[in-house]
């Protein structure tokens, strides 16, 4: 009984530190002021951006061969700005969503994921693939495939 609640004790505290983590890289951002805003350079617009993904998903796939990708909507503006502890740096481009599935090494087909990816002169710059299902790859997809 001691070691099930010792191991639980270490399970919450791991939990805590994890949750203090993700606040620490994702949340700390500040929002760009208005100097910044005025001087965004999203880059040209995308019209290939379904080719530009599936080059950039040809590269980090372990089978690209099997890739299914289903789009969810055209390419629009959206920035995004690192943490004081990244240096703060603001990045431009057009975000694209779409559900990715592949085969695994295994062979077996591991699911659609959400995936987000950012373009900026016809190349895949930032990106969150969802991993598993509460991954920080899966938060941040869905976080920025709901914005509006």
């Amino acid at each position: 009984s001691d070691v099930c609640s010792s191991d639980l004790n270490i399970s919450k505290k791991l939990a805590g530190v994890a949750a203090v983590m993700v606040g620490l890289l994702s949340g700390c951002a500040q929002p760009p002021t208005q100097d910044e805003l005025s001087r965004i350079d999203y880059g040209s617009y995308p019209t290939n951006y379904k080719q530009t993904v599936e080059r950039y998903l040809d590269r980090v796939l372990k089978d690209p061969g099997s890739k299914q990708v289903e789009w969810l909507r055209e390419p629009r503006t959206m920035w995004t700005k690192a943490g004081p502890m990244f240096g703060g740096g603001l990045t431009a481009g057009y975000a694209v969503c779409a559900y990715v599935n592949a085969r695994n090494s295994y062979g077996g087909y591991t699911g659609s994921k959400l995936s987000w990816f950012l373009i900026k002169n016809d190349a895949v710059i930032e990106s969150y693939m969802s991993t598993t299902r509460d991954s920080f790859e899966t938060m941040q997809a869905e976080r920025a495939c709901s914005m509006k």
